[in-house]
Formats: C-alpha cells, sequence, structure tokens
C-alpha cells in the first residue's frame, strides 16, 4: 500500500468530492399509548427493566423481572403487554394450554411437564403474556416459579 501511495502524483486532479449519505438515526419507540400494568406481588426481591417495542397498532412494553440482576446473562420472568387489538394470542392453540379463571380474568395456560411456563390474556384492552424462565436454562419442565406463583402474580397486576 505504501508503494502504491508513493506511486501517485502529488498534482493528480482527484475529481469531484461528494459527502457521503448520511446514515439514518434509528428514531426511539414511543411509549405505548395505553397504561402499563404492573405486578403489585412478585415471589422474591426484583429489579425490572423496561423496553419499549413496536407493534402493527401503536407500541407495547416488555417488564423483565431479574432477582440477580448482578448474575447476568440469564432468563428472567418477563410480562410482555401490547395493545390488544395487535395480539395474536396463540397459547389457545397449544395441546397443553388450559384455560383458567384467575382474579376474575380468563387466562390461557402453557404447561410443560409439571411447569406453568406461560400465560396469556387480554385486560383493560391490553394483551399481556407472561413468561417463566427455565432455571437453569434450557431445562424442559425446571420452571423457576410454580404455577401458584404465577397465579398470584396474575391476581396482582393492576
Amino acid at each position: 500500500l505504501i508503494q502504491i501511495a508513493g506511486s501517485m502524483s502529488s498534482t493528480a486532479e482527484l475529481g469531484p468530492t461528494e459527502l457521503p449519505i448520511a446514515q439514518p438515526t434509528p428514531s426511539p419507540v414511543p411509549a405505548p399509548a395505553f397504561r402499563i400494568l404492573r405486578p403489585s406481588w412478585l415471589p422474591e426481591a426484583m429489579t425490572v427493566r423496561e423496553q419499549y417495542e413496536p407493534t402493527s397498532h401503536g407500541s407495547g412494553i416488555i417488564l423483565g423481572f431479574d432477582p440477580r440482576p448482578e448474575d447476568a446473562p440469564h432468563d428472567v420472568l418477563t410480562l410482555r403487554e401490547i395493545p390488544a387489538a395487535a395480539a395474536s394470542l396463540g397459547a389457545a392453540d397449544d395441546p397443553q394450554a388450559t384455560r383458567e379463571t384467575i382474579g376474575g380474568r380468563d387466562v390461557t395456560i402453557i404447561r410443560r411437564g409439571n411447569g406453568c411456563v406461560s400465560a396469556e390474556w387480554v385486560q383493560d384492552g391490553v394483551a399481556l403474556t407472561l413468561t417463566n424462565p427455565y432455571d437453569p436454562p434450557g431445562e424442559p419442565g425446571e420452571v423457576r416459579y410454580t404455577c401458584d406463583q404465577l397465579r398470584r402474580i396474575i391476581e396482582s397486576i393492576e
């Protein structure tokens, strides 16, 4: 490269130069238009992390509940909330899905083995999905929280 650069004429016409096209600046996802629902009870002390996500009907939010934030990375309990109009609640199609009434809400629970891995329902015009992490990660049937603990979390969401 040094030889090539040295072989160029210092008086050569380089021709017109153009400014590079500016890279688009990503715009932040706006906050959801709905009131964010939160649990008032959790099975242990947890740090809450929020992440907005775009949907076809406005923004949604994912709340991550982490009992060990200093020990990342690992799976956390999550509560995903999106406008009900953007939801395609697919848990009812799962052969291991059961329907329960929890805190006056019609909830679809997905089970794997003896554990409850997720729950879906609509509340106040918001579609919610509560996902129970595997502990240790990747071990089927070994979810971190019991079905009764998930029910208590769902009951406490306001």
